[in-house]
C-alpha cells in the first residue's frame, strides 16, 4: 500500500524554493508543502534527497536540467492552495 504525504510541517513553516543555479546549470526545488511533493509525484518528478521527521515526510528536494524551466512555469505544481 502507498504511503499517504500528510502535511508535516506548520503552515507558517511552509515553504518552497526554487533556485536557478546558473553554473550547475540545474533547477533546484525544496518543498515542505504536501500539496507540492503529491503534485510532483503525480507528475511523475523523482527526489532526490526526502527529509523525516517522527516517520514522516517533512519535505523533499528535486533537481533539473535547467533548460527544463518552462516546463515547472507552465504548469500549476505551484499554485497557492
Amino acid at each position: 500500500m502507498k504511503k499517504v504525504l500528510r502535511q508535516v510541517a506548520l503552515p507558517e513553516e511552509s515553504e518552497t524554493l526554487i533556485l536557478l543555479d546558473y553554473f550547475e546549470r540545474k533547477l533546484k526545488i525544496y518543498t515542505s508543502k504536501a500539496a507540492v511533493m503529491r503534485r510532483m509525484e503525480k507528475a511523475g518528478h523523482p527526489y532526490i534527497k526526502q527529509d523525516i521527521v517522527d516517520g514522516e515526510i517533512y519535505s523533499r528536494s528535486y533537481e533539473f536540467p535547467s533548460k527544463e524551466l518552462s516546463k515547472f512555469l507552465r504548469t500549476s505544481l505551484f499554485k497557492y492552495d
